[in-house]
């Protein structure tokens, strides 16, 4: 099972700054299987370039919600030896945690998944290729005006200081309002990681 602790501003600030696939994070950090591997999430949002987020007036046809699902019907096929693949190189890399084993050789483990990880990668992005050429050139030209402009070499925009107060504070009372809720969460996830 596979938890994640949401700190939303920061969360989405992060998600704005990055263009890279990742990785959904358990209680152990032992994860390597891509987001878009697992998650229904790249089928709803048309392989992640933005189809879901069309108006209604530019809303995506029968015909083509049913060519994106035979595209993503191919990559789960195509990709799924990687894909378990990558799942037994973390079960590897767990077991030798619980064995003791020391950070240099559970890392090493899970740099066998490298490779792999490279050409899901690779095939990820031309998933996302072939869906975006089923757009038609005013929903190319919407989802390319909406999406998410990424940060500078210099890294995401700088925040005032006024905004990072206001962001701490909004952490702090989601922390504690939530405070229970996130403790059972830690003890669930510990508990099906023994």
């Amino acid at each position: 099972m596979r938890f994640r602790l949401f700190a939303l501003a920061p969360a989405l600030f992060l998600a704005a700054c990055s263009a890279e696939s990742t990785s959904s994070t358990t209680a152990d950090g032992l994860v390597i299987v891509p987001d878009y591997a697992i998650s229904s999430a790249s089928s709803v949002d048309g392989g992640g370039v933005g189809g879901s987020q069309l108006p209604d007036n530019l809303a995506l046809t029968t015909e083509q919600k049913a060519v994106i699902e035979a595209l993503h019907k191919a990559f789960e096929t195509a990709n799924a030896a990687d894909i378990a693949a990558l799942h037994a190189i973390e079960a590897d890399a767990r077991a030798a945690k619980q064995a003791g084993k020391n950070m240099d050789e559970i890392r090493t483990i899970l740099a066998r998944g490298a490779p792999i990880l490279a050409r899901m990668d690779a095939a990820f992005v031309a998933l996302q290729a072939a869906i975006f050429a089923i757009y038609t050139p005013a929903q190319q030209a919407w989802i390319t005006a909406h999406q998410p402009k990424p940060c500078g070499p210099g890294g995401p925009p700088t925040l005032t200081d006024a905004q990072k107060t206001q962001i701490k504070a909004l952490q702090d009372a989601f922390m504690t309002a939530n405070a229970t809720d996130m403790a059972l969460i830690r003890q669930v996830a510990d508990d099906a990681h023994r």
